[in-house]
C-alpha cells in the first residue's frame, strides 16, 4: 500500500512509501508529519486538511512554489544563475573576435567589442534578472 508523508506545517510532500498500514507508524514522524494513503508526487500536490491538492501550473521558468502561502513566487537566484550562464555562453561564443589575426576589419573588431561590454554590463541593468535587455551582436 502506498502512504505519502507531507509535513503538517505546510503540507509539502516529503516521500512515498510503500508498506502496509501497520508499519506507517514507523515511516513518517508523527510530530512534524502526517500522512494520507495514495501515491501523491510532490511536483504535483501538496496536502492540504488531510486532502491533496492540485499545485497550480508554474508561471514561468523562475518561480518557485511557496507551501506556506500555496503561492508562485520568483527566485532571483534561479533568474541570475539562468541569465549569467546565457551571458557567459555569449561570450564565449564571440571570444574569437578579440583575438589577434581574426578575420574582423578594426571597426567590425570594435562593434564586437562594444557587444562584449554590453553583455558584461547585463547586471547593472534595472530589470535585472528578470526583465534583461539583450543586446543585439553585430552583423
Amino acid at each position: 500500500m502506498n502512504f505519502t508523508i507531507y509535513l503538517l506545517s505546510t503540507g509539502e510532500i516529503q516521500r512515498i512509501v510503500d508498506c502496509n498500514e501497520s508499519a506507517i507508524d514507523n515511516q513518517y514522524n508523527s510530530i512534524i508529519e502526517g500522512y494520507i494513503e495514495g501515491n501523491y508526487p510532490d511536483t504535483m500536490f501538496y496536502i492540504e486538511n488531510g486532502s491533496p491538492q492540485s499545485i497550480p501550473p508554474q508561471p514561468g521558468p523562475w518561480y518557485v512554489f511557496n507551501f506556506t502561502t500555496k503561492q508562485w513566487q520568483q527566485d532571483a537566484t534561479l533568474a541570475e544563475q539562468s541569465v549569467n550562464q546565457q551571458r557567459v555562453l555569449l561570450l564565449y561564443q564571440s571570444d574569437w573576435t578579440q583575438i589577434p589575426n581574426n578575420p574582423l576589419t578594426s571597426e567590425q573588431q570594435q562593434q564586437w567589442a562594444i557587444y562584449r561590454q554590453e553583455l558584461r554590463d547585463i547586471p547593472q541593468q534595472s530589470g535585472y534578472p528578470f526583465n534583461v535587455v539583450w543586446p543585439t551582436p553585430p552583423q
